[in-house]
């Protein structure tokens, strides 16, 4: 037996006490017959209102037949088969499932919560990420549709301004070959034709112009130009980062001009400083105003993000020079090294372990073949990537240093590709490798989506929030909502919200915010699917075939009020009645 009050326990056992006390002694002070019956009938009375208030349960056993859960998309033949071996299951399906003979049908998903100890099986293509939190117990086997062709996942991320960027994804196809098109509003980007063998990766170039939200189109045609699908491709485009570059050179060269010449011209901040001498040094100041850079002073350097030298120049620092760079990259700053030969203590300093004599060529993006030097990196450090061939080489990475990072970028004779006058390609090349390496900003928060795209209106979508300082007030479109804070991790914050309609939404706090797009439901149903299957074989924990018997629960079942009522009745009753006999 167990209870839950309406109000303390305490409080009622003490209510019924003084109330039991006051009136037994006015009944007991009445000079009526019948005593002892009153006295019982006022007992009762007040147990039938304490048995009201404290509302007992007792516990029962029920034993309760499996469930088969029907999702969009079953295969019938699965199903049959599953019922020839457990007749007495009891059929369930989803929103959008196809009926079934015998079949229940759920009109909401929050409706699993109810069947969350029954499931025995699931069949179709499963469910969407938000629906599992519905079934905290996930023994059972999943039984998924076949897969069909079409898109099967897209990446998204955060695209740069001004440098060629890559749109990947993955596509399951088996019938015929398909053309992939992106477009942007002003016309055709990129395509590429998938032929069907199965699951591929395909990637898609573009070049944004200016930073900002965009409404790109993905579209499918087949070998005849006939249009397939066409759908929104919501693209984020961050700003360039600005740049405030030192570079060292032993003696000019033309990959170190060319450089500073295209980030001048791109409004970043460079210094320049080529050893004539010993002592004597020649500098160049482009966006900044000039200065002395004879000595690596600790003021100076941290007056830049990024500090970039190669092998000849690094061999010629002093000890002082040295220390200061050292405490200086501990403290934030980026430095990268241009490998374009061997020396020691340069090595050392990259984390290396040999740079090879002559360099070899190595294949990027579109073709391009640059020359680049062959480097062993240590492994007892944790390497980022920056830049890899297309046979999968690491040509330029970082590791962090205290607080800043030391990387290397090993191709050679880059600037050839603006005496060609391709000052995209040169940009996808440099940028992404400077941004990576240069000093870290911190940010009072950053805002990460946890969901999968694509999104969709009506459904949750989750989030989380790096604070580095006390959390300020948390909105999506202008709108306050609540956030959870983790309750293991200091200043790590959940939130989640429901988009109400189709188009860009925003969640801000602070002076960061995070766009996100909303889709109709119509919308990506070949992702989608992908999705549901793919969300759902993550989150079963069963497999082979499932178990046949009767799920048994424990419940408490409330003591029915009808009784305490009666009671209560039939003892007011009476000593109402009694002194009129």
């Amino acid at each position: 037996m167990s209870f839950q009050p309406l109000f303390p326990i305490w409080v009622i056992i003490i209510g019924f006490v003084l109330i039991l006390a006051l009136l037994s002694w006015l009944e007991i002070r009445r000079p009526l017959r019948w005593r002892s019956l009153r006295l019982s009938a006022l007992v009762l009375a007040l147990l039938a209102l304490m048995g009201i208030l404290l509302q007992p349960s007792r516990e029962q056993i029920r034993s309760d037949a499996p469930v088969l859960l029907l999702t969009a998309d079953y295969e019938s033949s699965v199903v049959d088969s599953l019922l020839l071996a457990h007749s007495d299951w009891e059929i369930y399906r989803t929103p959008g499932a196809a009926t079934y003979l015998r079949s229940n049908s759920l009109e909401k998903l929050v409706g699993l919560s109810d069947l969350s100890h029954r499931i025995g099986a699931l069949a179709g293509n499963g469910l969407p990420a938000y629906a599992w939190e519905y079934l905290p117990q996930k023994q059972f086997p999943f039984f998924p549709s076949a897969l069909q062709s079409g898109m099967q996942k897209i990446t998204q991320k955060v695209y740069s301004e001004g440098q060629v960027n890559q749109l990947e994804g993955s596509i399951y196809l088996m019938d015929v070959s398909r053309q992939l098109l992106l477009k942007d509003p002003e016309g055709p980007l990129d395509s590429t034709i998938v032929e069907p063998d199965g699951l591929q990766s395909f990637t898609l170039n573009f070049t944004p112009q200016e930073a900002g939200t965009w409404e790109y189109q993905l579209v499918q045609k087949d070998t005849n130009g006939q249009l397939l699908s066409e759908h929104i491709l919501p693209i984020r485009v961050d700003p360039e980062k600005r740049l405030r570059v030192l570079i060292l050179q032993a003696f000019p060269t033309f990959e170190v001009r060319y450089l500073k010449d295209f980030l001048a011209d791109r409004g970043h901040e460079v210094a320049v400083r080529s050893q004539i001498s010993r002592t004597n040094f020649r500098t160049e100041f482009a966006n900044l105003p000039d200065r002395n850079l004879n000595r690596l002073s600790t003021a100076l350097l941290d007056d830049f993000d990024l500090l970039i030298a190669d092998a000849a120049a690094f061999g010629q620092l002093g000890r002082n020079d040295l220390n200061n760079l050292s405490t200086a990259v501990e403290q934030g700053l980026g430095f990268l090294g241009i490998v374009n030969g061997d020396d020691a203590s340069f090595r050392r300093w990259l984390g290396l372990i040999n740079v090879g004599g002559e360099p070899d060529s190595v294949r990027l993006g579109n073709n391009l073949t640059l020359a680049a030097y062959p480097v062993n990196r240590q492994q007892d450090r944790e390497w980022y990537d920056l830049q890899r061939t297309a046979n999968d080489r690491s040509v330029a990475a970082y590791f962090y240093r205290g607080r800043g990072k030391i990387g290397f970028q090993t191709t050679q004779e880059s600037y050839a590709q603006l005496l060609r006058g391709d000052s995209l390609t040169y940009a996808s090349l440099w940028m992404p490798v400077l941004e990576g390496t240069l000093r870290e900003t911190y940010k009072d928060y950053t805002i990460e989506l946890l969901s999968e795209f694509p999104n969709y209106t009506g459904e949750p979508l989750d989030f989380r929030i790096t604070a580095n300082q006390p959390l300020e007030t948390v909105t999506v479109d202008d709108q306050k909502i609540a956030v959870r804070e983790d309750p293991f991790l200091d200043n790590v914050w959940y939130g989640r919200f429901w988009p109400r309609s189709t188009g860009w939404h925003q969640i801000a706090v602070g002076e960061e915010s995070l766009d996100i797009y909303s889709f109709a439901a119509n919308a990506w149903p070949d992702l989608r699917l992908a999705q549901l299957r793919r969300q759902s074989l993550m989150q079963v924990r069963a497999e082979g075939l499932p178990k046949g018997e009767a799920f048994q629960q424990t419940r408490l079942e409330p003591v029915s009020r009808l009784w305490f009522y009666l009671l209560f009745l039939l003892s007011a009753g009476f000593l109402w009645l009694a002194p009129k006999l």
